[in-house]
C-alpha cells in the first residue's frame, strides 16, 4: 500500500492530488486544464486570477472574468500530441452591450480581437493568436451579454516568470473610423 500526502499553503503554485498513475506524468503547475485548453490537448494550468477588473470601453463593458497562464501540447490526432509545447496568456471574459442599442447597433461600430493586445511584465508584446480566441463577429455584438476568449502566444518570455500583465484594449470605432471612447489600458497581477 502506498499512501502520497501533498500538503500546500495557499501561496505556493502548485496544487491537487497525485496519485500513485501521475509517477510517469509530471505535475506541473496547478495540474491539467480541463476546461477550453484541456478540449484542445494536453495543457496545464500554470497560474491563474479570477475577476481581474471591468471597465467601459466606448458603449460597451468589458469583465474580466479570468486569466489564466497555461502551458502544454496540442492534440495531434486522437491518440497522439503534438511534439511542440506552446505557452498561453488567456483571458475570458464578459462583453456587456446596453439593451437600448437597438438591433442594428453592430453595424455601425467596428470592434473585434484585433483591439486588443497584452504586455507581460517581462516587457514582452503580444498580440491576439486569432486562430485560438473567439471572434467578436456581429452574432456576438447583438448578444447583450456574451462571453469572449482572447489568448496570446508567450515566445520570448519564460511563463515561470509572468507575474502581471497589461492589457490594452483600443477604442471601438464607427463606421466613419472615429473612436467611440477612450483606449484602456489595465494593470492586471497574476
Amino acid at each position: 500500500m502506498i499512501v502520497l500526502l501533498n500538503a500546500c499553503s495557499e501561496d505556493s503554485e502548485y496544487s491537487g492530488d497525485i496519485t500513485e498513475d501521475d509517477e510517469e506524468t509530471p505535475f506541473i503547475g496547478r495540474g491539467l486544464e480541463e476546461g477550453h485548453w484541456g478540449a484542445l490537448g494536453e495543457f496545464y494550468l500554470i497560474d491563474e486570477t479570477t475577476d481581474a477588473d471591468s471597465f467601459d470601453i466606448g458603449d460597451m463593458s468589458l469583465s474580466i472574468e479570468k486569466v489564466q497562464l497555461v502551458q502544454g501540447r496540442f492534440n495531434k490526432d486522437e491518440n497522439e500530441l503534438m511534439d511542440e509545447e506552446r505557452e498561453f496568456i488567456s483571458l475570458i471574459m464578459d462583453l456587456n452591450i446596453p439593451d437600448n442599442k437597438g438591433e442594428d447597433y453592430h453595424e455601425t461600430i467596428d470592434f473585434d480581437i484585433d483591439f486588443m493586445s497584452v504586455t507581460t511584465d517581462t516587457r514582452e508584446h503580444i498580440e491576439t493568436s486569432e486562430m485560438y480566441s473567439s471572434k467578436i463577429m456581429p452574432l456576438t455584438m447583438q448578444i447583450s451579454d456574451a462571453l469572449v476568449s482572447v489568448s496570446y502566444e508567450i515566445e520570448e518570455s519564460d511563463i515561470k516568470d509572468i507575474n502581471a500583465i497589461e492589457f490594452e484594449v483600443e477604442s471601438p470605432v464607427d463606421i466613419h473610423g472615429e473612436p467611440l471612447g477612450e483606449d484602456v489600458e489595465v494593470e492586471i497581477e497574476i
